[in-house]
C-alpha cells in the first residue's frame, strides 16, 4: 500500500442531512481514476458505515478496491445499538484488512485511530457539518499534513 493510492473517510456519527451519495460515489470514482485503491474507514456509526457500505458495493465494478477497517480498540461496538452492531460486524467481515489499534479503550483512542488513517493516506473524504468533535480534528490533521480533502 502506498500513501498515494490511499484515501480515508471521516464524518459525523449523527447524520442530520443525508450525505449526497451521488457526489460521494463520483469522488470515489475520480480517486480510482487517479490510482487510489485503498480506502481506510474508522467503522463508526454514521458516515463511516455509509462510506464503507458504498465501497463494498462498488467492488463488483472495481475489484481492485480494498477496504481497510481501522478499529480504535477491542469492543469498539460495545455501545452501538443492536442494528448497528449487526451492520458493523457485517462490514468488518467484508473488509480486506482490519487494523485493531488497541486491545482496550482509553481516552483518545478514537483520535489515535484518526491519526493512523490520515497518516497513511493522500486523500480524505469528509462529511463535516459541525465545528467540534473528531471529524473536525481529523480534517485539521489532514490539512496540517497537506492532504487533499473532498467535502461531501
Amino acid at each position: 500500500m502506498s500513501e498515494l493510492t490511499s484515501c480515508a473517510f471521516t464524518g459525523h456519527r449523527k447524520i442530520a442531512d443525508a450525505p449526497d451519495m451521488q457526489k460521494l460515489r463520483e469522488i470515489i470514482v475520480s480517486l480510482i481514476d487517479r490510482g487510489v485503491t485503498d480506502f481506510y474507514c474508522g467503522l463508526a456509526v454514521g458516515f463511516d458505515m455509509i462510506a464503507a457500505e458504498l465501497i463494498i458495493s462498488m467492488k463488483a465494478e472495481y475489484p481492485q478496491l480494498r477496504l481497510i477497517g481501522c478499529v480504535a480498540c477491542e469492543g469498539q461496538s460495545r455501545y452501538f445499538t443492536r442494528e448497528n452492531v449487526e451492520k458493523y460486524n457485517k462490514i468488518l467481515s467484508l473488509c480486506d484488512q482490519v487494523e485493531v489499534l488497541s486491545d482496550r479503550y482509553f481516552n483518545g483512542a478514537m483520535l489515535v485511530r484518526n491519526n493512523f488513517m490520515v497518516d497513511r493516506c493522500a486523500y480524505l473524504i469528509a462529511y463535516l457539518r459541525e465545528e467540534t468533535g473528531g471529524t473536525v480534528y481529523t480534517v485539521r490533521r489532514a490539512q496540517s499534513k497537506n492532504r487533499t480533502i473532498f467535502y461531501i
